[in-house]
């Protein structure tokens, strides 16, 4: 069975679901004077990555239409199999050190191997370190001419000036209604899935202007149900994964109603709820509250 956020990843610009974001790209990938580092900066979920990798085949295509990739080369074949040498993917909040960054400038220094230059993906860059950042700098301000940098992040708040001035700067946003419900119907008719209206529109709801939410909780009910999908059969497997009897436990959390809470968790474990999930909920909901009562905003 197919992982629907996998299968029906966008693997062209023109397919990406923000068309801000598309439309930023077509324009400056095809001017004449290409950024080497560029930042993609927004929430969870809302493509930054697949675009990374989009940009990185764009770069390497050997016969683009346009500033897409064909897909069909050898080197955009390597780059969607993930097997390529010459592109580099590090996680910044498990390798954030000074000395991970140098490991990092030794190898993206190397010239490439297969293809016409080196991209190197940073996912979370915001959690590197101080003295990381003023290494990265280094390598920001003077890249060989065969290497590309793309910085991803969920906030940029917390990446020196001095870097971000270095950078050509992507917006991603959360989805919409009209651009969720699109990278939804992909599925439905790639799938031949019947769901109702009311059904979609409750996904749509739940996903959190999330894509990635939206495909991977859309695979999980595709899975519970089969081909044909209702709003009875949404309310179910929400039931199942907590949406309803956690719904005020936030609440009850703040008002120190412990018997109730114990129940409803005793409950909601007896269901099979997910308590990792549930708990990622909760925290976001407190740092939520303590941002708001510090007049900090979210």
């Amino acid at each position: 069975m197919s992982v629907f956020h996998l299968k029906y990843r966008p693997n062209k610009i023109s397919e990406l679901d923000l068309t801000d974001v598309s439309d930023k790209l077509t324009k400056i990938l095809g001017s004449k004077d290409m950024p080497q580092s560029w930042l993609f900066a927004g929430p969870k979920g809302s493509g930054k990555t697949s675009a990374a990798r989009i940009l990185a085949k764009s770069i390497n295509c050997l016969d683009p239409d346009g500033v897409e990739p064909c897909d069909k080369c050898k080197n955009c074949q390597e780059i969607m199999r993930g097997n390529s040498l010459d592109i580099i993917e590090i996680d910044g909040a498990s390798n954030r050190g000074v000395d991970d960054i140098r490991n990092l400038k030794d190898s993206a220094y190397l010239s490439p191997i297969n293809l016409k230059k080196k991209v190197v993906i940073i996912d979370e860059v915001h959690m590197l370190t101080r003295e990381a950042f003023n290494a990265l700098l280094k390598v920001l301000e003077e890249p060989p001419k065969n290497l590309i940098f793309v910085l991803c992040t969920t906030d940029d708040n917390k990446i020196p000036e001095t870097v971000l001035s270095r950078l050509c700067q992507i917006r991603f946003i959360k989805g919409n209604k009209e651009s969720l419900k699109k990278s939804l119907n992909k599925i439905i008719k790639g799938e031949k899935i019947k769901i109702d209206e009311d059904a979609i529109n409750y996904i749509l709801e739940k996903s959190d202007g999330s894509f990635r939410n939206l495909q991977r909780n859309f695979n999980e009910i595709f899975l519970q149900t089969g081909k044909k999908i209702s709003l009875k059969d949404i309310e179910g497997y929400l039931l199942k994964n907590g949406e309803y009897e956690g719904k005020n436990l936030e609440e009850d959390l703040m008002a120190g109603e412990v018997e109730v809470i114990l129940e409803k968790l005793e409950k909601m474990a007896g269901d099979g709820v997910n308590f990792a999930d549930l708990r990622e909920k909760w925290l976001q909901y407190f740092q939520t509250k303590m941002l708001s009562f510090y007049g900090l905003g979210t």
